[in-house]
């Protein structure tokens, strides 16, 4: 039985406040093949979190994807996070 290796990454995107998504993904998955899925099901904006929802006035306005990237195993769980299979991403 082979055992999957994972990677976990921070998402983030502005609309005048910035939001975040922490997602667990198969190692082989790379940023490409995450920024792949603009638009689709993984990056839908109803699975972002908005960061300092606990202070000020917010607003939506344009949505724009901002960054992704790595981050360590202790920094997602901390955060909550999504598992994605590689099914999921768009290869092509």
């Amino acid at each position: 039985m082979e055992i999957t290796k994972h990677k976990y990454y921070r998402i983030t995107a502005n609309s005048m406040t910035s939001y975040e998504y922490y997602i667990k993904v198969p190692e082989k998955i790379t940023t490409s093949d995450i920024w792949k899925q603009r638009g689709g099901y993984v990056l839908d904006g109803g699975n972002f979190s908005e960061i300092g929802s606990d202070s000020g006035w917010r607003s939506n306005g344009d949505w724009e994807y901002d960054d992704c990237y790595e981050v360590d195993e202790e920094e997602a769980k901390k955060q909550g996070y999504d598992e994605w299979e590689e099914e999921y991403f768009k290869n092509d």
